[in-house]
């Protein structure tokens, strides 16, 4: 399904539901927390709105903004531009976590698919990551550097068809 989406001062072409599944453990998919506006990991239920994920892509693919269905909010992150201070830990000091907000015309908020699926940050090309490659359920996910691993930043997009109109997304 596609349809228009507000952005300041461009509509967005809309597109999903879908499922964000950690590419190296399909089990595990991109979450808002219960009760609290961060992303986490959990287990597949593609039932679960918390779960569900529709893409707003710009009409002429200059980047998309992720909107999580349980909350109509958006994954945003800081802006961050990598300074390496360490060339034994490059990770340390260029992390920041991801959130959901309301609609923003702001960068923080706007996205890119990147190569090995990856979800980069349209402005400093960071990539959601899995906190501390840990693949588990109930772990933080943020936006850090990304490296040669893909296991803790790569998603597979699963479209998930027949639940709209069918009650379950209205």
């Amino acid at each position: 399904m596609k349809k228009a989406c507000q952005c300041k001062h461009v509509s967005l072409i809309e597109s999903g539901p879908f499922s964000i599944q950690s590419i190296s453990d399909r089990n595990l998919a991109l979450s808002k927390k219960f009760n609290d506006n961060n992303l986490v990991l959990s287990n597949v239920d593609k039932s679960d709105p918390k779960q569900q994920w529709i893409m707003c892509s710009h009409p002429d693919n200059k980047f998309i903004k992720l909107r999580n269905i349980a909350s109509n909010r958006y994954i945003t992150t800081a802006t961050h531009h990598i300074w390496i201070t360490d060339a034994q830990d490059i990770w340390k000091h260029n992390r920041t976590y991801n959130y959901l907000v309301g609609e923003e015309d702001s960068d923080e908020q706007k996205w890119y698919l990147g190569p090995n699926n990856t979800i980069k940050h349209l402005n400093d090309g960071r990539c959601i990551s899995i906190n501390s490659n840990n693949v588990k359920n109930q772990e933080q996910c943020n936006t850090q550097i990304g490296y040669s691993k893909c296991q803790d930043r790569c998603w597979y997009f699963e479209l998930i068809w027949c639940l709209r109109g069918f009650g379950v997304l209205g």
